[in-house]
């Protein structure tokens, strides 16, 4: 499956979901309640994700000692060629860079957009790998950037947080409407089906979204 096929199947099955439940919802009850919830949720994340950058920087410091190459140090990098040339090939800005002080090879990157992207490697890697092999995990973490996967992640992740508090959200007030006596015309029953159908597309879409981070590792590989 392509990349761009993979992301948009996910993106689409977790936008129809929420689209079908939110619906479902405010016509049996008329109630914006859900509404604002979902859209506060969509905010906090939005602001989140824009803050990523800057909330992993300091925890690579604190927590792992990372420490940031200076434009000129990185520059100075055998590897650096191939990060400038795949930089102006896709028309991003050439990530941060940091290394940390430890035996174990492993890297990574995080942002919030290709413009906005550090990648991190730890000392074990740079000891262990030849040049080529090292090119090709930096390569790797490239793709990522390339690939705006912390754009498409962030959106799944999102959508996946929103079909639970439908469920969560339903389920309360099903049980609301119950404990009211002689009430006639309660949705509940239509309110705990609604839940069911949250919790399983929520069921469902925590492994569409395992899969589709499967897809773009594989993705990144190719590239």
């Amino acid at each position: 499956m392509s990349l761009r096929l993979a992301s948009l199947l996910t993106l689409g099955y977790f936008a129809a979901g929420l689209a079908s439940l939110v619906c479902a919802v405010l016509i049996l009850l008329g109630d914006l309640s859900i509404g604002i919830a979902l859209a506060a949720t969509a905010i906090a994340n939005l602001v989140a994700w824009l803050m990523t950058p800057w909330i992993n920087d300091r925890m690579m410091r604190w927590f792992h000692r990372a420490r940031f190459l200076a434009p000129e140090e990185a520059a100075a990098q055998p590897w650096w060629g191939l990060v400038q040339r795949i930089a102006a090939e896709h028309r991003i800005t050439p990530p941060r860079f940091a290394v940390i002080d430890d035996a174990n090879p492993a890297a990574f990157t995080y942002g919030s957009t290709a413009h906005r992207a550090r990648i991190v490697f730890t000392r074990g890697l740079a000891e262990t790998l030849a040049p080529r092999e090292f090119e090709a995990v930096i390569a790797h973490e490239l793709g990522h950037v390339v690939n705006r996967d912390f754009i498409v992640m962030a959106i799944a992740s999102t959508a996946l947080q929103m079909l639970y508090q439908i469920y969560a959200w339903a389920m309360r007030i099903a049980r609301q409407m119950r404990k009211q006596p002689n009430r006639k015309g309660s949705p509940a029953g239509a309110l705990v089906i609604i839940a069911a159908g949250a919790w399983i597309l929520h069921w469902i879409g925590t492994y569409v979204l395992l899969q589709l981070s499967r897809v773009r590792e594989y993705a990144a590989d190719e590239f």
